[in-house]
């Protein structure tokens, strides 16, 4: 049910968005006189194909439903056609206007709809930020823009500028005192200013190139730490801002649109606020949608999930993962030991912006001591889109048993991925042994394919079954069973049949602990 209103939020901001934005520019085209009412036919169906794809794309839907939703909308596309005075009319059409309003926008948008990406999406918008706020208001304004072709030997050091400003601004943040830095600069600053004045503006614009474009780079840098300040108050999830940034970008392709070709589109002069209307109207509309569910769901008790797995084969740990997000995120928490095979997966926005300082190391927790500090601040509030936080643990070989050992226990369930598992993965072997028997097996979930080593996947669990103390919860079971799922191929089945076994799980440990807590 939470996953039908989340959906329902998402179609119905970019329902809302659309239609004013077609209605923008169809509403244009019509005031020229001069179109058909076929044309504008065709342009309110092509201005539909980059929406859809987004909307279909951000909301985790299985890939079938998507193809099919695509060939339906394409097949009506074709019986549209039929406005058409001729199909030779109608060629004509797609030809001039397919690559444009189609082609070209999702040329830029395609790419930000990978979800792998989502983790770097703090910088990008950051950076989009910084560049829409700086453009926008000029073109909107009708400032001359137009820059005199400039010399070589000035675009190199423009862009050199560009990336000593990236390097200076990295080493004043991992510095203690900005003094030093800051008076430098000054300096340059003001001898710029000097040599302005003087009427020898190469040489000003030289020395004021490098103090300007460290000032730009930190406005960005603030836009980012801001943007991390609300994502850690769960009110801008990775899920939501990756909403954002892809509806953003088709709404500044679309202003482009209407400022740049007023002779093709309408010269209305409420068409650029109509677009940029449409993405304030999603944003209200798809927040306020989410907050109404998470509201209704915030005093609710999350489940907590431990993932353990066989660490390398990255897509398929990146496919459990979204399975899980999509899923398991929507009742709980998830937990796991980050590691280098999910380092993009998993990349949180701390660790992003240590990341970017070049401080990563101060994520990785080296001590049991560490462990601790990071176990009791790991977050398990509801977020803003109504689903429960992936917390990654960043542990070193000196500290992830002791991680394990602490976040077993207090877990609901603990799912461990066990494809690819050999003899050679010692690390599971430890969790293996250790979970068996100090964890009642109706707590576990093993998730297998052709690549695990069965034989020795038996030998270890009939190891751990066999050594297990008098007091291990599982002491008293005489027909002892551990659930093991079998998952051949991706699909949305199986993603089904996982969610199913976790919430049995989580279910079964609930009510153990309330039968535990009613004998104590």
């Amino acid at each position: 049910m939470t996953r039908r209103h989340v959906l329902a939020a998402f179609y119905a901001a970019a329902l809302a968005y659309s239609a004013i934005t077609t209605s923008a520019l169809v509403v244009g085209m019509y005031s020229l006189h001069h179109y058909h009412t076929d044309v504008l036919v065709a342009l309110t169906y092509l201005l539909q194909w980059p929406n859809l794809i987004v909307v279909l794309w951000l909301t985790g839907i299985p890939l079938r439903t998507k193809i099919s939703v695509l060939g339906i909308y394409f097949g009506l596309g074709l019986l549209l056609t039929t406005f058409a005075s001729s199909v030779y009319h109608a060629a004509l059409l797609a030809e001039a206007m397919v690559s444009f309003i189609v082609f070209s926008p999702l040329a830029g948008v395609i790419p930000l709809l990978i979800r792998k990406l989502r983790p770097w999406l703090l910088a990008m918008v950051a950076v989009i930020l910084f560049l829409s706020l700086g453009t926008i208001p000029l073109v909107l304004l009708k400032v001359n823009t137009n820059i005199p072709q400039a010399e070589s030997w000035s675009l190199v050091l423009g862009i050199g500028y560009v990336a000593l400003a990236v390097f200076v601004v990295g080493w004043m943040l991992r510095r203690n005192s900005w003094k030093l830095p800051l008076s430098a600069l000054t300096t340059l600053l003001l001898l710029a200013i000097l040599f302005i004045s003087l009427h020898k503006l190469t040489i000003g614009f030289i020395l004021i190139g490098l103090p300007s474009n460290v000032a730009q780079v930190f406005v960005v840098w603030s836009i980012f730490k801001a943007l991390v300040h609300l994502q850690e108050r769960e009110f801008l999830p990775s899920r939501v801002l990756h909403s954002h940034l892809s509806w953003g970008v088709l709404t500044l392709y679309l202003l482009a649109v209407v400022l740049q070709s007023r002779n093709l589109y309408g010269q209305r002069w409420w068409q650029p606020w109509a677009i940029a209307l449409a993405y304030a109207v999603y944003l209200g509309i798809l927040h306020v949608s989410l907050h109404r569910i998470w509201r209704a769901r915030v005093k609710l008790p999350g489940k907590r999930l431990l993932l353990l797995r066989v660490f390398g084969a990255a897509d398929k740990r990146e496919s459990l993962l979204d399975w899980l997000e999509d899923t398991w995120c929507l009742v709980g928490r998830i937990d796991l030991i980050a590691s280098t095979d999910l380092a993009v997966r998993t990349l949180g926005s701390r660790m992003l912006e240590s990341f970017l300082l070049r401080r990563t190391d101060k994520q990785f927790l080296h001590t049991n001591t560490d462990v601790d500090q990071r176990l009791s601040h790991l977050r398990s509030e509801l977020e803003g889109d109504a689903r429960y936080p992936i917390n990654s643990v960043y542990c070193y070989a000196s500290a992830w048993r002791h991680a394990v050992e602490h976040l077993a226990p207090e877990s609901d369930v603990v799912l461990m991925d066990l494809r690819g598992f050999t003899s050679k993965n010692q690390g599971c072997i430890f969790e293996l042994d250790w979970i068996v028997p100090n964890l009642d097996l109706t707590r576990i979930v093993l998730l297998t394919d052709a690549s695990t080593d069965y034989p020795t996947l038996e030998n270890v669990v009939q190891r751990a079954w066999t050594s297990q103390p008098s007091d291990s919860p599982n002491a008293s079971k005489m027909q002892p069973v551990l659930t093991m799922l079998n998952v051949a191929q991706r699909s949305s089945s199986n993603s089904r049949d996982l969610f199913m076994f976790l919430l049995s799980a989580a279910g079964l440990a609930e009510e153990q602990r309330r039968v535990g807590s009613v004998a104590a």
